[in-house]
């Protein structure tokens, strides 16, 4: 396996409060609706929310077909939400975005539970070690008495030629009633710098977006990872190729997800 290829399976396996007067209106377009949402999942007004995932819904039902096959380029996040995140200095340098859509044959809160309850290192087959450390009440936002939850996370993923990527993030879930249904948008992001095996290999930052809606027969998530990746002086992953497999990537976890729940 070239160097090339190696890079590009590391990347593959990487991947705001509003005011006013007003009733809140989200962003139409995809580009800046992921970006919309990731801001406004601790908002204390959450008609922001709201109006967020209907305009989502919308967008993903002209257009889940495209998006489940192709991925999509989105705008980036900006430093004021970033900042708002936790304590830390968080940097958008050399971000890149991309979103996809997905569908499952099982509900929302199944979906939702085998991600927040469920084992890691079973559901995907990647993972060697995935704990949790539970910030909120599990049992609570599983009985849907509580419509938060907060978790930090660390995973350590094994592949091919000893790579070994090593990631601390953050994980928050929020419930949100709306007209479609009940939906749940989630957002990651990691707390320091992963630890890559390879060295010629850095992933300075990752920020993660989950959106999962009802849809009469199961449910839709719609994905978006904005990612940095630091390549050393042998040579880069152009940034059409690192997106094409942050899209494959995303892809790929839907699939796990349906097996998983399929089987359990």
């Amino acid at each position: 396996m070239t160097n090339t290829t190696a890079r590009a399976l590391a990347i593959l396996t990487l991947v705001g409060v509003s005011s006013g007067c007003r009733p809140p209106e989200a962003p139409s377009e995809l580009e800046d609706l992921t970006s919309y949402l990731f801001a406004n999942v601790r908002n204390e007004d959450l008609e922001y929310l709201e109006v967020g995932v209907v305009a989502m819904d919308e967008w993903l039902a002209k257009n889940i077909e495209k998006t489940m096959e192709d991925g999509y380029s989105i705008n980036n996040l900006d430093q004021e939400t970033i900042d708002a995140l936790d304590d830390n200095d968080y940097s958008l340098e050399g971000l890149t975005g991309a979103a996809v859509g997905g569908e499952f044959t099982h509900p929302v809160e199944d979906v939702i539970e085998a991600l927040v309850a469920d084992s890691g290192t079973e559901m995907y087959e990647a993972f060697s070690v995935y704990d949790r450390d539970y910030q909120t009440d599990l049992d609570c936002f599983l009985s849907e008495e509580c419509d938060w939850l907060a978790i930090n996370i660390t995973s350590t993923s094994d592949y091919a030629l000893g790579l070994e990527v090593t990631v601390n993030f953050n994980a928050e879930y929020r419930r949100v009633e709306t007209d479609i249904g009940t939906a749940v948008v989630q957002r990651t992001w990691l707390t320091e710098p992963a630890e890559v095996s390879f060295d010629w290999l850095g992933v300075p930052s990752q920020y993660f977006l989950g959106v999962f809606l009802p849809d009469g027969k199961g449910s839709r998530r719609l994905q978006a990872t904005w990612v940095a990746t630091e390549i050393g002086d042998d040579g880069d992953v152009p940034e059409g190729t690192a997106l094409s497999l942050v899209v494959g990537s995303m892809q790929s976890s839907d699939e796990d997800i349906q097996v998983w729940l399929d089987n359990k």
